[in-house]
C-alpha cells in the first residue's frame, strides 16, 4: 500500500507515524511546503486545551480530544525528549458562572476555586476561576523528533509546494489531506480561514504554573521557555510581528502575574491557526489524476 500524506505540521506528521505504527509495510510519502522549523506548529505552545472551536459537537469533540490526551500522555511517559509534560495552574474567568467545561474529566485534578482563594492569590479582580493540570506538546522538540522517526521507518519526504491534489500524480492508494490553511487552495475548501496568532517566548524560571486570564492573555509553560500570548484575530494573513500587539501581550500578563516583569524576552513570533466552522475529519472519494481515490481530510 502507498500512502501520501500532504502536510508537514503536527497533524500531518502525526498522521503520517500512526500509520506507519499500524501498517509496517505501508509506503508513507510526506509532502509539504514546508517543514520544521518553519510551520505553525513551531510557533504554537502547544498546550491541550480545546480552545477556538465554534464546532457545535462536544462529545464527538471529547472523544477526541481525550484521544489526543492518552497520546501525549504515552509520549510524556515513555519518550521524555519529544517534548511532553506535564503542567498545572489556574483558569480565571470574568464571569461568576461556575459551569464546568465538556473536558473537565479529561484533563486531571480539575477543581473550582473559590473566591477566598482568588483573593488571597492576588486575582480578586476575576470573579471565578479553575485549576487543572493537563499536558503540553512542544511542537519544536516534538517536529524534529518524530521527522527523524518517520524517516528511521522508511518514510519519504517531498520538499514542494502544491497547487492541487492532481499535483502528487496517480501512484498512491491513498491521500490524507492535513495540508491546514493550504486546504483553501488545495482543495477549494474556502470555510478554512486564518485566525491569527502573536505570542512573545520569554525565560522566567520562577514562574511554577500556567495562568490564563479571560479571553485574552495567558502564560504557558513549555519545555524550553514560557509562552506569553496572545491573539486570536479571524482572517488575518498577517504574519509580521506588531508593536501594538507585544504592549497587548506583555502588558495584560504583567499587569496579572507582575513576576513576569523580569523575565527575559527571548523572542517574538507570529503564526496563522486553521480556523473552521467544524473541524473536518472525514474520507471522501475524489478524482486524482482522472482516477478515484480515498481521500482522507
Amino acid at each position: 500500500m502507498s500512502i501520501c500524506i500532504v502536510g508537514s505540521g503536527i497533524i500531518g506528521l502525526s498522521t503520517a507515524l500512526a500509520i506507519q505504527d499500524k501498517e509496517p509495510r505501508a509506503k508513507v510519502t510526506l509532502v509539504a511546503e514546508s517543514f520544521s522549523p518553519d510551520v505553525t506548529s513551531d510557533v504554537a505552545a502547544g498546550y491541550w486545551r480545546p480552545y477556538l472551536l465554534s464546532d457545535p459537537r462536544t462529545d464527538v469533540l471529547r472523544r477526541w480530544g481525550e484521544l489526543t490526551f492518552q497520546h501525549i500522555e504515552r509520549l510524556a511517559y515513555r519518550e521524555p525528549d519529544t517534548g511532553a509534560l506535564w503542567q498545572s495552574g489556574y483558569e480565571m474567568r470574568q464571569d461568576s458562572v461556575k459551569e464546568d467545561f465538556f473536558w473537565k474529566d479529561t484533563v486531571r485534578n480539575y477543581r473550582n476555586i473559590s473566591e477566598r482563594e482568588l483573593h488571597n492569590m492576588g486575582f480578586s479582580q476575576f470573579k471565578s476561576a479553575i485549576f487543572y493540570t493537563t499536558l503540553a506538546l512542544e511542537g519544536s522538540i516534538y517536529l524534529p523528533r518524530m521527522l527523524e522517526q518517520f524517516k528511521r521507518n522508511g518514510g519519504m519526504l517531498q520538499h514542494r509546494r502544491l497547487e492541487n491534489l492532481d499535483g502528487i500524480g496517480g501512484n498512491y492508494d491513498a491521500i490524507g489531506n492535513c495540508s491546514g490553511l493550504g486546504a483553501r487552495h488545495l482543495i477549494n475548501d474556502t470555510s478554512v480561514y486564518p485566525i491569527r496568532g502573536q505570542t512573545i517566548r520569554v525565560q522566567a524560571p520562577h514562574i511554577k504554573h500556567f495562568y490564563v486570564f479571560g479571553d485574552d492573555h495567558y502564560v504557558l509553560q513549555n519545555g524550553t521557555s514560557i509562552v506569553l500570548g496572545g491573539t486570536h484575530q479571524d482572517h488575518d494573513w498577517d504574519t509580521s510581528v506588531r508593536p501594538a500587539d507585544f504592549d497587548h501581550i506583555w502588558n495584560g500578563n504583567t499587569k496579572f502575574l507582575p513576576a513576569l516583569k523580569t523575565a527575559k524576552i527571548i523572542k517574538q513570533v507570529t503564526g496563522l491557526r486553521p480556523g473552521r466552522p467544524t473541524i473536518r475529519l472525514e474520507a471522501e472519494s475524489r478524482a486524482v489524476c482522472g482516477k478515484t481515490k480515498t481521500v482522507v481530510h
